[in-house]
């Protein structure tokens, strides 16, 4: 209902980066002040006190519901929550300048995914995915670099955990 009647490329921002290469720097520093803020956090609490940690086990029975869990968190969880928060929000906050869309989607991102103790790097990395949105004009980066950051998850996720 709030995308009724906007122009869902314009609204969705559904077109061609800027530049793919300029993107690529962002998305990297991006990358870095989310993985630093998030070893940062592991140093000063552990890993147990982590609520978007990947977990320490692994349980081969279940090695069908890891896959399609891979798949929902690193394909269709990006696709999503890029759309929802650096999409159509950061759209619709864009009009109050682009510091106020760039930090009202990264705390929407943040809050939605209700976590309390990880709050500091959920919201670093919201904050580098509406940079990027800023910068390149394109949602297309901002689900690439979600995508690379939930599947480098998954896969420590296994790795961790022997599977």
């Amino acid at each position: 209902m709030i995308a009724r009647g906007l122009p869902l490329r314009d609204a969705f921002a559904l077109r061609r980066p800027l530049s793919w290469p300029s993107a690529s720097r962002i998305a990297g520093a991006a990358l870095a002040a989310t993985y630093a803020t998030s070893f940062a956090l592991e140093i000063a609490l552990g890993h147990g006190a982590r609520e978007q940690a990947v977990p320490q086990f692994w349980d081969p029975t279940r090695t069908d519901a890891f896959i399609a869990n891979a798949l929902a968190i690193a394909v269709f969880v990006p696709i999503v929550e890029e759309a929802a928060c650096r999409g159509l929000g950061f759209r619709l906050l864009e009009s109050f300048g682009q510091p106020v869309a760039i930090v009202g989607s990264a705390v929407a991102f943040a809050l939605a995914h209700g976590a309390v103790i990880d709050l500091p790097w959920v919201l670093v990395t919201g904050l580098g995915l509406g940079y990027l949105r800023s910068r390149s004009g394109s949602l297309f980066p901002c689900i690439a670099l979600h995508a690379v950051v939930n599947g480098i998850a998954v896969l420590a996720s296994a790795a961790s955990a022997g599977g």
